[in-house]
């Protein structure tokens, strides 16, 4: 049975195997046709090993990440939250600090061998832990990521860029591809996502926020200058430098990712798991792309990576089960079915090369160094982060978006706002 209040009195089953006893498990992800067929894969390989065990898909939630976790914070308390559920963004942090999760500690020291949790990306990993405790274990990781046109590149006698490409050789890429007039525009981006745009922060030397401040970060630094000459860069590439279109009127009437594939943008910076989508459309539309890196800065490459993690209800009686389930979602057995089907960017490292697979021709090995050194998505460690990642995304789209006012009067003012919230708290 399962507990309603504050504090649980179920008795867990002891470290050693499963229970005898028939189980059915349910776990969330995706119905979409690739969720479909991903999670048939894995029910037919998992009951071959575990046959007494049901992993059963539970569609998410309807909605984005913020409804679907607000439908399992409200069956947490009702005590019908699934076995296993898929948190991402800004979203997971807050919940595993509410203890309605299992620590997964144990479960790793004692089935995991020697090591194998390094196998993880540092970034994403350590920031599924709280107070010291596994609290998650990824699922998958989203780093930011280029991509190029390599028709624009040959045309403009530009080669593919290396590793040590630099931030100033990027603009130099960007204003020689454009082509003025509208008829194709050499970067784009979405300028005012948080997610995005913190990788020119990172790039800069910059810091969104006190990277000592926390578990939960109250201590916000956009008007610091570094981060100011950070997103002061991107501004100028769309008001100064004119090589981004401003709207989708601009892109003759796309939006960002179908005008890169229709050949109205050259450089493109989105995530890595956005290439299943690039791959699967590209022929038809006749694109010839390929994986770019991030430009160095004076601080790197400003990698940044998604927080998506699996969490264990810490109510349910089937912790053994639950554990036994994530563990083999995240086995070296399903690496290539979840790169192959999903397209989903492996969290191990061992599981990279699965992924690079079905890009073959493209250098999609660059992956790996932004993985290793990507930081893990700053606005999942700020406290009342939805709320507070509206008030920024206010501010950066009236300067980036309109330039009704410039970078360090915008990141001023929302500092203004934030500190006020965070003082009244």
């Amino acid at each position: 049975m399962r507990t309603t209040g504050t504090k649980s009195c179920i008795q867990y089953a002891p470290p050693g195997g499963t229970s005898a006893a028939p189980a059915t498990v349910r776990w969330t992800d995706d119905n979409n046709p690739q969720g479909v067929a991903f999670a048939e894969e894995f029910v037919r390989r998992f009951t071959a090993k575990y046959p007494r065990i049901t992993p059963v898909l539970e569609p998410f939630a309807v909605g984005g990440w913020k409804e679907r976790s607000e439908k399992y914070t409200a069956m947490s308390v009702a005590g019908e939250m699934p076995e296993v559920v898929w948190f991402s963004a800004t979203f997971l942090r807050p919940f595993l600090m509410k203890g309605a999760v299992r620590p997964l500690d144990q479960y790793i020291k004692r089935d995991w061998k020697a090591g194998e949790p390094d196998d993880f990306y540092k970034g994403p990993y350590e920031g599924m832990k709280i107070d010291g405790k596994q609290m998650a274990i990824p699922v998958t990781i989203n780093n930011n990521v280029m991509y190029v046109n390599k028709n624009h590149l040959q045309e403009a006698a530009l080669p593919l860029p290396s590793e040590s490409f630099s931030r100033e050789q990027f603009l130099d890429y960007a204003q020689k591809l454009t082509k003025r007039g509208g008829e194709r525009w050499g970067f784009d981006m979405h300028f005012d996502n948080l997610d995005r745009n913190v990788t020119w922060i990172l790039m800069n030397g910059g810091e969104p926020h006190d990277p000592k401040d926390g578990p939960q970060v109250t201590k916000l630094t956009y008007d610091t200058a570094k981060t100011i000459e950070g997103l002061q860069f991107i501004h100028d590439l769309r008001w100064k430098h004119q090589v981004s279109p401003l709207s989708n009127d601009q892109r003759g009437g796309l939006g960002q990712e179908d005008a890169f594939l229709q050949g109205k943008i050259s450089i493109y910076m989105v995530a890595t798991n956005n290439a299943g989508n690039i791959a699967a459309k590209a022929p038809a539309a006749g694109l010839d792309w390929d994986f770019m890196t991030l430009p160095k800065g004076p601080g790197g490459q400003g990698a940044r990576v998604s927080m998506d993690g699996y969490v264990v209800d810490q109510q349910t009686k089937l912790g053994e089960q639950a554990w036994t389930v994530v563990r083999e979602l995240l086995s070296a057995d399903l690496f290539q079915a979840r790169a192959e089907i999903r397209k989903l960017t492996p969290p191990r490292r061992s599981g990279h090369a699965a992924w690079e697979k079905g890009y073959a021709g493209t250098q999609a090995r660059i992956a790996r160094p932004l993985a290793e050194s990507a930081r893990a998505d700053p606005r999942a460690f700020w406290k009342d982060s939805d709320l507070i990642g509206g008030v920024m995304e206010k501010y950066v789209q009236a300067t980036f978006n309109r330039n009704e006012v410039g970078v360090a009067e915008a990141m001023r003012q929302a500092m203004a706002e934030v500190r006020g919230y965070y003082a009244s708290k």
